[in-house]
């Protein structure tokens, strides 16, 4: 008894001390704003979209598709154009030189067809076949848009070859179907592997800008050096070895002696240490006496 009546009282008197209970109110959450709420949305349409088209796209890509009932697949993709999975759009990068109308050819697509009825890396071997093309990258951007991005082929010189002109690429690539009038201004090479050898010759001729101007045709000479054909005719013949050891020197000697401004046919430069000029030879002429050219 006496320790119930403990308990009692120190109930009672712990009641006294605390006081009464207060009540607890419970704060109602404020509803998301409308741009919030969206946006929760949006991000659940794109996981549906990750979880019942990425899946399926991924087999049709890496082939294993082959393995579903063709009929299965085809209803797929109708399911999925229904559903809004529609090419709209078709963003192009990277063409400076390609023709707008034969990449959209080779593309093969036209708007309202399904996105995912398509192989992009079918399309690619489609655009690489392309004069211009050198890689191309497709993606999709679901729901509705194509993006494709082109690495063009630069263009490198005029290949002066079996009475042709051909343009070619940084690679020596020849770049057919090209309006060569486009590129008058690159330099003209000659010689049977003169294409493969000329990013080189650049390099070397790009040591000295003011002297590299100059030159209009380079001469791929047995697959070994280079002579070079300035803009006033003058010919340089470089050496084997050591060649910018000598366009260095013939630099620096043409802007002591202002070399290039004189009545010379060609400056020899293959004998390493030396250099041989020869003058332009001048025809005499003589008249008799009856006006008659001798």
């Amino acid at each position: 008894m006496r320790m119930l009546n403990f308990f009692r009282r120190s109930k009672h008197h712990s009641l006294e001390k605390n006081g009464p209970k207060q009540k607890i109110r419970k704060t109602r959450r404020k509803p998301f704003s409308k741009s919030v709420q969206k946006t929760i949305r949006i991000t659940k349409s794109i996981a549906i979209i990750t979880i019942f088209i990425g899946v399926p796209l991924w087999f049709w890509e890496s082939g294993k598709v082959q393995k579903l009932n063709e009929a299965s697949w085809k209803m797929f993709i109708l399911g999925s154009s229904k559903l809004g999975l529609q090419v709209e759009k078709i963003n192009l990068e990277g063409r400076e030189n390609s023709s707008r109308k034969k990449i959209i050819q080779a593309v093969g697509l036209r708007r309202g067809q399904p996105i995912l009825a398509f192989s992009p890396n079918n399309i690619r071997k489609k655009l690489i076949r392309l004069p211009w093309v050198r890689d191309a990258a497709i993606e999709r951007y679901l729901p509705n848009t194509l993006f494709i991005r082109l690495s063009e082929r630069k263009p490198m010189a005029l290949w002066h070859y079996l009475g042709r002109v051909v343009l070619v690429d940084e690679d020596g690539i020849p770049i057919s179907g090209a309006k060569l009038s486009r590129f008058r201004g690159l330099i003209k090479i000659k010689g049977e592997n003169a294409p493969s050898a000329t990013p080189k010759l650049l390099a070397l001729l790009a040591t000295q800008s003011i002297l590299a101007k100059r030159v209009k045709l380079a001469t791929r000479v047995g697959s070994r050096r280079w002579d070079l054909k300035l803009k006033n005719n003058i010919q340089i013949r470089l050496p084997e070895k050591n060649a910018h050891l000598a366009w260095q020197r013939l630099a620096n000697l043409n802007e002591k002696l202002s070399l290039f401004s004189r009545d010379i046919e060609i400056v020899d430069m293959r004998i390493s240490n030396k250099f041989l000029v020869r003058p332009i030879k001048r025809q005499i002429k003589t008249i008799n006496s009856k006006d008659q050219k001798t």
